[in-house]
């Protein structure tokens, strides 16, 4: 949202307050003129997908797909090919494609991507459902590695096939603002003003 751009027209915004509320509505996106920040300049308005979201939402989700899945395939690449130090399919195995994905959650934090603290677990599918549900990672970014042992009684057939789909992530994409609401407090009254970009 508010991404300036270049050589293109600017919508005519005179007469048209209706009109382009009702776009933004449809999540439309059109090139305005900043004069409502004091700017000359041509930015696009509101910088969203069809579905309402913005496109640093989407951007940021298909990042993190990318990012996951190149870092547990290198994790799992490189400690097969190390004699020193293999990957194993047992807890310190499961513990090293934890901290791969950690690394990533991390990196997406810092590239203003993930909304969050990162956070590692290690509980059940149905317990970090449950944790999800109760708001316990309210704020974090997570990644929940499900401990050998449980993993193992709840699908006993996948230690054989070499196969864990014990690991899940709880992401949440950064986005920018849209709308700002200002409120003023006086003694004698209440001032509230509501600005939408």
């Amino acid at each position: 949202a508010f991404t300036q751009v270049f050589g293109v027209t600017p919508y005519p915004q005179l007469g048209n307050s209706t009109l382009l509320a009702s776009l933004k509505a449809a999540f439309t996106n059109v090139d305005l003129v900043g004069s409502e920040g004091g700017l000359s300049n041509l930015y696009t308005y509101w910088g969203t997908t069809r579905d309402g979201n913005d496109f640093t939402y989407w951007y940021a989700l298909d990042w993190m797909q990318i990012n996951l899945k190149q870092a547990v395939a290198a994790t799992i690449l490189n400690g097969s090919n190390n004699p020193l130090n293999p990957l194993i399919y047992n807890q310190a195995g499961i513990n090293r494609l934890q901290d791969a994905v950690y690394a990533v959650l991390q990196q997406s934090q810092a590239n203003g991507l993930g909304n969050g603290q990162p956070t590692r677990t290690a509980l059940t599918a149905a317990q970090f459902a449950a944790a999800i549900d109760a708001g316990t990672y309210a704020g974090q970014i997570v990644v929940n590695a499900q401990p050998l042992t449980s993993y193992a009684s709840l699908n006993p057939n996948d230690y054989s096939t070499g196969t864990y789909n014990g690991l899940s992530v709880l992401f949440t994409p950064s986005r920018g603002f849209t709308s700002i609401l200002i409120r003023s407090e006086e003694h004698t009254s209440e001032l509230h003003s509501h600005h939408e970009l």
